[in-house]
């Protein structure tokens, strides 16, 4: 098995802000690890001590963290194409990493990702009760309103702190917009399919027909079922449907156990992809026959012990005007960024054997979870999160889109 070469196409890709703070906020290693943050990030990246820029912005002062609510961060953006022909994005604002209160808040950009409004929040938590609002899915109806479902958690405090309130057990919750996101009605729950099954949702949703839709939702046990059988899975991956444009939602299915954030694409009918996150392993490809009933066909994204190792980031899947399918997915080894891969024959099979690198100028692993989508006119526009960009620094934490046309994936 080979390590696959390397493509970089960072100088002709476009990068403009989505979301941006001004300044760094604290990472997870840094809300995690506390003091020892430094070491324990060196320890699983030691190319760092060989890096001048990023090492000397490693030993600056941890930064505050900020007030709940605070304008700004960007993090695990989700990206949807409007009906009329705009973007929308929903991310992860007001709260770091970890910690509550945090926001879900939309932006719109109406020029093909160059410029994006200020975001809007959509969905909020409660910093008072420990309540954290957070893993967006959002997705567009085909009558054209805005679909957004979201979880709730109850585990950590506003500084990231494990909570000291009992942590109850969360629906997730789903509302919709039909005013293109500039009001949003009451959320409603949306139970998991197990009671001993805590469930958020993940990435874009998918429109199937004029009112179909499907979205993803992954999570865990209760602590009290892992207290009862220690050999549960670590993580399971869940299928929901609904028939008429995302008010109601039923028929969910278990995609896998030990999986969890999984990304759709519909290549007809009957015919899906997946690409699909392992907590212990690299991230698969899977296929469905029967419109997401069922999975086969688990393989690897990338080969090769290298490949292995850090091809274990959630990502998206887009079809590009050209027939051609691009998996997107967050570079959580040096040098940090986003990459890609790409199959020129409709996704039956995938070029394993080039790895595009799309961004490559983050500071650290917390970052990644693009979402792709390809607009009318061929250029492709993906959207990723950083607490630092090397090449942005006045940015700060933030999301950025990038922008390149599908093009750069000819032979």
């Amino acid at each position: 098995m080979t390590t696959p070469a390397e493509i970089h196409l960072h100088p002709q890709v476009e990068a403009h802000p989505v979301v941006t703070t001004g300044h760094r906020w604290p990472c997870a290693h840094e809300i995690i690890y506390g003091a020892n943050w430094r070491n324990q990030l060196l320890s699983e990246h030691p190319e760092l001590a060989e890096d001048a820029r990023r090492h000397d912005l490693l030993q600056s002062p941890t930064p505050p963290t900020p007030e709940p609510g605070t304008m700004g961060g960007g993090l695990f953006p989700v990206l949807a194409q409007l009906k009329e022909g705009g973007l929308a994005a929903v991310t992860r604002t007001g709260a770091p990493h970890i910690g509550s209160g945090g926001e879900l808040s939309l932006s719109v950009s109406t020029n093909g990702g160059s410029t994006w409004s200020e975001p809007s929040v959509a969905a909020r938590g409660d910093v008072a009760n420990d309540l954290d609002c957070r893993d967006g899915a959002l997705g567009v109806a085909g009558n054209g309103d805005l679909v957004l479902a979201y979880g709730l958690d109850g585990r950590h405090d506003a500084e990231g702190r494990p909570s000291k309130r009992p942590v109850p057990n969360l629906a997730m919750r789903i509302t919709r917009s039909t005013d293109q996101g500039q009001t949003w009605g009451a959320p409603r729950e949306l139970p998991s399919p197990e009671t001993a099954v805590m469930l958020h949702p993940y990435g874009q949703m998918r429109r199937l027909d004029d009112s179909g839709l499907v979205l993803n939702a992954r999570g865990w046990y209760t602590p009290e079922a892992y207290a009862q059988c220690p050999d549960l899975p670590s993580r399971l991956s869940y299928l929901y449907r609904s028939d008429d444009h995302g008010n109601q939602w039923h028929d969910s299915q278990l995609i896998g156990a030990d999986k969890t954030e999984t990304a759709f694409l519909s290549l007809d009918e009957m015919n899906w992809l997946a690409y699909v996150r392992t907590p212990q392993g690299p991230s698969q490809i899977a296929r469905s026959a029967d419109g997401g009933r069922t999975w086969h066909g688990w393989a690897p994204a990338l080969d090769g012990s290298e490949g292995t190792r850090r091809f274990r980031h959630p990502g998206s899947i887009a079809r590009l005007r050209n027939g051609n399918v691009l998996i997107t997915y967050g570079h959580r080894q040096h040098p940090f960024g986003v990459r890609a891969i790409i199959s020129r024959d409709g996704g039956s099979t995938f070029d394993t054997d080039r790895e595009y690198v799309l961004a490559d100028s983050y500071l650290h692993e917390d970052c990644g979870y693009p979402s792709t989508v390809c607009l009318a006119d061929g250029m492709v526009v993906t959207l990723a999160y950083t607490v630092f960009d090397l090449d942005n620094p006045d940015w700060g934490t933030c999301c950025i889109a990038y922008r390149y046309p599908q093009e750069l994936f000819d032979l």
